[in-house]
């Protein structure tokens, strides 16, 4: 393996070669989600998240539900977060959700990704010093223990985070799957609270293709590759053998971001070796775009039924706050 790639990787590592290897392989479709947002890739997701209109819409809804004081976040007395995201989204909104919650005195973020981490860090470091930090690294799609008391938490899942669901939607039920990873969430709190989530319903298609059709994002998912030769070791590739294509699965609202090869590779990646032809499709990343009462009713069979739901006006985002009672 090349200089500074341990022979032995540690748990992380471990598992991004396991799904990398998977993707290559393909016996997993659109799992790579947790693994995107490395130091090659972040800076690109926040060049696409500055202009989202997505991101403008769920934090307008932020705002109104903030304003409305909701107990579930004025009484909170600590704050976990699946998918802290970029530095603006943590300045606009998990800050926000913190300054609302005047008895949180513990803010716990929830992801794979080192440079999320550090935005937290520093956002916190500066503007909330007396709300102490406990960082766990780990892929909050799966059950995360959290090894703390808590007394009234407040589980949040902004960002659209959990339209980037793994699914093999030719072999899986999305509902099924969906439920499964609303009970992993729901169960992280490990205590009675509240969860707000947010649910990205724009499924037009066409307007959903252009959306994501841009050389931002496509930098984003060929950095992917990149990572994989820094970390992984990976021989045989680079980003310029690859294209990005996203495509829109309109049977199961779903927008597939796929990494296309463009000319035959022989890539060699652990002890394993794949041989893939020209044209050959890698479905890196879901995007579902679920109808409204698609995900609410997967709410309601995961036993976290909403008390409160905001939709902006053109109903392309959802947000959903819910007693959670694990």
């Amino acid at each position: 393996m090349p200089a500074g790639i341990k022979t032995k990787l540690d748990p992380i590592h471990q598992a991004f070669l396991e799904d990398a290897i998977a993707l290559f392989e393909g016996t997993r479709y659109g799992h790579m989600s947790p693994w995107l947002y490395g130091r090659e890739g972040a800076p690109w997701w926040e060049a696409y998240a500055e202009n989202s209109t997505a991101a403008a819409e769920e934090t307008l809804l932020l705002k109104r539900l903030v304003k409305s004081k909701p107990g579930a976040i004025t009484q909170a007395t600590e704050v976990i977060e699946a998918g802290p995201g970029a530095p603006k989204a943590v300045r606009e909104e998990t800050s926000r959700i913190v300054r609302a919650a005047p008895h949180a005195k513990l803010y716990i973020p929830i992801d794979l990704s080192d440079t999320f981490h550090a935005s937290t860090a520093d956002e916190f470091g500066k503007n909330f010093q007396d709300v102490t930090v406990y960082p766990r690294k780990a892929n909050f799609f799966k059950r995360v223990p959290i090894r703390r008391l808590l007394k009234n938490p407040l589980l949040v899942c902004m960002g659209l985070t959990i339209s980037n669901l793994p699914c093999n939607v030719e072999e899986e039920s999305p509902h099924d799957v969906l439920v499964k990873a609303l009970k992993n969430l729901k169960a992280t709190a490990q205590h009675k609270g509240h969860l707000l989530v947010s649910v990205d319903a724009h499924n037009d298609g066409k307007d959903v293709v252009a959306n994501y059709d841009s050389v931002i994002v496509k930098n984003f998912y060929l950095s992917l590759i990149t990572r994989m030769i820094h970390e992984l070791g990976l021989k045989g590739a680079r980003e310029s053998d690859f294209d990005y294509r996203p495509v829109w699965d309109k049977k199961h609202d779903l927008l597939s971001h796929e990494l296309v090869i463009k000319r035959p590779l022989h890539i060699r990646l652990g002890h394993r070796s794949f041989r893939l032809k020209e044209g050959h499709r890698l479905r890196v990343n879901n995007s579902f775009k679920w109808p409204n009462g698609f995900f609410q009713e997967a709410m309601e069979d995961a036993g976290i039924p909403p008390d409160i739901k905001l939709q902006t006006q053109r109903r392309r985002v959802t947000l959903y706050l819910a007693p959670n009672e694990p």
